[in-house]
């Protein structure tokens, strides 16, 4: 597993070992005056998938934003943007493992 904090920083570009399938996810705080519909942007192998995540509610946790092909190196990225005018964006880390991996993330 490689967790990768994303303290004062929208955008995460992991290094990655070998080029493969990789299960992505995000940790979650919550803070009420957080994005409620934030705009998470994952740069993979077959190009860019779009989530977005609710961070103003709900219980804090690891999300599975899914599995995705990376390519060895630092060309891959998680961005994470602010998608409601006047909230803020927030995330502590992202986490990359191989989907057999079979990890409980706390």
């Amino acid at each position: 597993m490689m967790v990768f904090t994303t303290t004062r920083k929208p955008m995460v570009s992991p290094h990655i070992p070998a080029t493969g399938s990789y299960d992505v996810y995000i940790y979650k705080p919550v803070a009420k005056d957080a994005d409620n519909h934030a705009k998470i942007e994952i740069k993979y192998a077959d190009g860019i998938s779009t989530k977005y995540l609710d961070y103003s509610t709900g219980k804090p946790g690891w999300v599975l934003l899914g599995t995705y092909k990376l390519i060895k190196g630092d060309t891959n990225y998680i961005r994470n943007y602010s998608n409601t005018p006047g909230r803020n964006t927030i995330a502590d880390a992202i986490a990359i493992t191989p989907p057999d991996a079979h990890l409980v993330l706390p």
